[in-house]
């Protein structure tokens, strides 16, 4: 679906898949007509806006004119319509993406610690608005998805007197509040994930978050911890779902305290971060999607101990 700032992605699948001579082509659709990955496809569609109500009829008039077998989303707005629309497609496409009910739960991050819970896994939990007091400053404010799906981002809020002004000006029912994990204690940490539920195949990538614009990392570091490792595929596995998911969470210096809070069952704009450390990327993921099996001697991390710097732009 729309691609947004993952061109880099869709051009390597691309030109894997001419190279190994895959039978998979690529299809991207954007709102966006100057949208880069335009030109690594064969057939690539703009669309009217994915939240306009134009786009349904755009989308399976699209479907109907075009022989498609899965659908990938790069977005919450692309999950969104894969919830709204899920049992109109799902028989006659394979989608990417979990269930409408775990799409719900992901989208809305007032669920989203429920399902945590669920699995005996911590998570940084939800402040009440109205029990905040000076004592639990610094504290973040996010949008929680119950309004609007697109939440990327968040304000830091340092005294009670600056936050209440916020939230005079606010509908609060669109936000969660958390405390602030000062960086001198823990560290921030997404771990990209490749699975297909049906051959019970899980291959994660962790790392660190060195540096950020428009919060996507543009730096990172990748790291090798197996409690981090084994969590997050605990997490994939309840998913249940075929293709990529990022989860996010903060730790303490020794993983002895692991955090969870964001759930992305999608691809991430860090991407390029797995794919810069797994030389076989695209054939696992081609297999992946296809539901190949999987030599498990392709999914090994390369050791990078630099710092490395985002392609993804």
């Amino acid at each position: 679906m729309s691609c947004g700032k993952s061109d880099y992605f869709v051009k390597n699948l691309n030109k894997f898949l001419i190279s190994k001579n895959i039978n998979l082509d690529l299809y991207p659709i954007d709102s966006n007509k100057n949208s880069k990955f335009f030109k690594y496809s064969k057939k690539p569609f703009k669309c009217p806006k994915i939240n306009s109500k134009k786009f349904e009829s755009f989308f399976f008039k699209y479907l109907s004119k075009n022989q498609i077998d899965l659908i990938m989303p790069f977005n919450d707005n692309d999950l969104k319509f894969l919830k709204d629309n899920y049992n109109k497609l799902n028989s006659k496409i394979k989608i990417l993406a979990p269930s409408p009910t775990k799409i719900y739960k992901f989208l809305n991050k007032k669920f989203s610690n429920k399902f945590l819970r669920n699995i005996n896994l911590n998570y940084v939990k939800l402040l009440n608005k109205k029990n905040i007091t000076k004592k639990d400053f610094p504290i973040i404010v996010k949008e929680s998805g119950e309004i609007n799906v697109k939440t990327k981002g968040f304000k830091k809020f340092n005294d009670l007197e600056t936050f209440q002004k916020f939230i005079k000006k606010k509908k609060s029912k669109n936000f969660i509040f958390q405390n602030f994990y000062q960086k001198e204690k823990f560290k921030e940490y997404t771990i990209d994930i490749m699975c297909n539920h049906i051959k019970n195949f899980y291959f994660a990538c962790s790392r660190e978050r060195i540096k950020t614009k428009n919060y996507v990392s543009v730096k990172s570091k990748i790291v090798f911890n197996k409690k981090l490792n084994l969590q997050a595929i605990k997490i994939a596995k309840k998913i249940n779902m075929t293709g990529l998911l990022n989860i996010q969470c903060f730790a303490n210096k020794n993983f002895e305290k692991i955090y969870w809070f964001d759930l992305n069952p999608r691809i991430s704009g860090g991407i390029d971060f797995f794919i810069q450390s797994n030389p076989s990327f695209f054939r696992n993921f081609s297999y992946c999607v296809l539901n190949k099996d999987i030599n498990q001697k392709n999914c090994n991390i390369i050791d990078q101990k630099k710092i490395l710097v985002s392609k993804n732009r």
